[in-house]
């Protein structure tokens, strides 16, 4: 199904060509083409920049919309490289900068980025989507930041067509595309590792499930235990890290006070499971705090990691590995795709690979 400004650009295009509007002649307001079309500013504003762009109008305040001309005099295709916002919550070495590197890459000769970063605050994930329209993208790739509650802003997207991919998160039941890892299955892969190593009472550490990637991890944990009938605890799931999370007022400190209580109520526990990289620190540094040591006391695997670089004394973690550049890859690829072809709602989620460190106690050997 083509986009609404799609839809308005080729309707008003046929009737330039056609002659329904002469050359001279004024295009009704904006508010009218609103009215008759039924859809909304931004999508009339969009249409209407296509048609500028292909030489048959052009647009002056307080004068309006002029037809200048019932010909291309600037034919689209392969004339302009599109251009497409990409809007993140936050990124470091670890999680977010090689999607950026991958974003990059797959747009070099075949679009042009806008990048805004929201912080997890919603204000601004709302002006990042406001400003990169205004800007004239043709296309947007959102990590948005919640999956609980959708954006209306990115609702109204979606309502109209508008090439949209969502970027490592998923909605289950909105028919936008987007491009993600296979959270569910690393997380099934890393719990059933732990099994493996002999370990029985395996906790999940993570941040609050208000995304489908944390979600996704919690469920991978819990059917892990039912693959390998082993009961499951519900207890040993944390989910409360609140200071990795972009834009929080909580602080390292106050999770680590209450990740200690969690692990000292748990003693039976032997092995954890770490939502991301930044939390595996944590627990890391809460563990050492304790008098306990890694991985001869507790286990830790964890989502993701900082590369080592020539930083020979960082620790390295068992860890669930996301191809990110390929996330940011194909994200780029399947929004160009949606603005050649129409909006899309094919979802693509990519497999984690495990990368074994020394995090990992074997209590078999």
């Amino acid at each position: 199904m083509s986009a609404l400004y799609q839809r308005v650009y080729d309707d008003i295009r046929n009737r330039i060509v056609r002659g329904d509007l002469k050359i001279g002649s004024r295009l009704p307001r904006e508010a009218q083409l609103r009215e008759h079309y039924s859809v909304s500013s931004i999508t009339i504003r969009r249409a209407l920049d296509m048609l500028r762009e292909d030489g048959f109008i052009t647009r002056q305040p307080r004068i309006g919309t002029t037809v200048v001309s019932n010909t291309p005099t600037r034919p689209r295709e392969g004339q302009k490289e599109p251009l497409i916002g990409l809007i993140v919550t936050n990124f470091d070495e670890a999680f977010g900068a090689h999607i950026l590197t991958g974003a990059f890459e797959a747009s070099f000769g075949t679009a042009n980025l806008i990048v805004k970063l929201t912080r997890g605050e919603a204000g601004r994930e709302t002006e990042a989507i406001q400003s990169v329209i205004r800007a004239g993208v043709q296309g947007i790739i959102l990590m948005p930041l919640i999956s609980e509650m959708i954006n209306p802003v990115v609702l109204k997207l979606i309502g109209e067509h508008f090439p949209l991919t969502i970027l490592d998160r998923h909605y289950q039941t909105i028919p936008v595309a987007a491009v993600s890892s296979d959270h569910e299955a690393g997380a099934i892969t890393a719990t059933e590792y732990l099994f493996d190593a002999g370990h029985r009472h395996v906790a999940i550490i993570g941040a609050p499930r208000t995304v489908t990637s944390n979600a996704d991890r919690h469920s991978g944990w819990v059917k892990a235990h039912a693959l390998r009938h082993i009961s499951l605890d519900q207890s040993l799931s944390y989910h409360e890290i609140r200071s990795t999370t972009p834009g929080t007022n909580v602080s390292v400190e106050d999770d680590q006070v209450q990740l200690r209580a969690f692990i000292e109520q748990h003693p039976e526990v032997t092995a954890f499971v770490a939502c991301e990289y930044n939390i595996a620190l944590i627990l890391r540094d809460t563990l050492d705090d304790m008098g306990l040591r890694i991985p001869e006391d507790k286990s830790i695997i964890c989502f993701d990691h900082r590369p080592a670089g020539f930083d020979h004394t960082l620790s390295h973690f068992t860890h669930m590995k996301q191809e990110q550049e390929e996330l940011g890859r194909l994200a780029v690829e399947t929004t160009i795709q949606q603005i050649r072809e129409g909006a899309s709602t094919e979802k693509i989620s990519l497999p984690l690979t495990l990368v074994e460190g020394e995090t990992v106690a074997h209590l078999n050997d």
